[in-house]
């Protein structure tokens, strides 16, 4: 069992997914810092096509 959380990044019509096992446990702590900052930290996780 995991926490997942998958964070979808989208720029100029198009759209990336990424997914984090235990990404829901740091999503409080993630998304409040703002955009750029927060999207850099989706964009370290692996990219997910599921």
């Amino acid at each position: 069992m995991g926490a997942r959380a998958q964070y979808v990044v989208v720029e100029n019509g198009a759209w990336q997914r990424y997914g984090a096992r235990w990404g829901a446990n740091r999503m409080a702590a993630d998304l409040p810092t703002g955009p750029t900052p927060a999207t850099r930290c989706f964009r370290a996780l692996n990219e997910t096509d599921t």
